[in-house]
């Protein structure tokens, strides 16, 4: 079910909370500065997504053995991360981050 725009409310909160955190936000951005242009064909959006992806199943990795290994924590978390559109994101992000360049020439 659609939330916010997004294609789901897990979508919607993963993509939150990278933008809420400049850490986070800036190891984005430091990973599209490695890839080749034009930022947003196909390659680059699943590119970015396998990171992104590779990126939150670290996180949550930390999380699940925290929770000593309890099944129940684990088979949410796991749901919860199985519904995240990570291309959705990546697309998002290379979008803006192309504009924000072709602004930044065009100036």
């Amino acid at each position: 079910m659609e939330y916010n725009g997004w294609t789901n409310w897990e979508t919607w909160d993963f993509k939150l909370w990278m933008d809420n955190n400049e850490y986070d936000h800036q190891i984005i951005i430091d990973q599209i500065n490695t890839l080749d242009e034009p930022l947003n064909d196909v390659y680059n959006v699943n590119k970015l997504a396998k990171f992104l992806k590779g990126y939150a199943d670290a996180y949550v990795e930390g999380v699940v053995e925290d929770a000593n290994g309890s099944s129940f924590v684990h088979d949410i978390i796991n749901n919860g991360m199985g519904a995240i559109n990570f291309n959705e994101i990546a697309a998002y992000y290379l979008a803006g981050f192309e504009a924000e360049k072709e602004a930044i020439e065009d100036n």
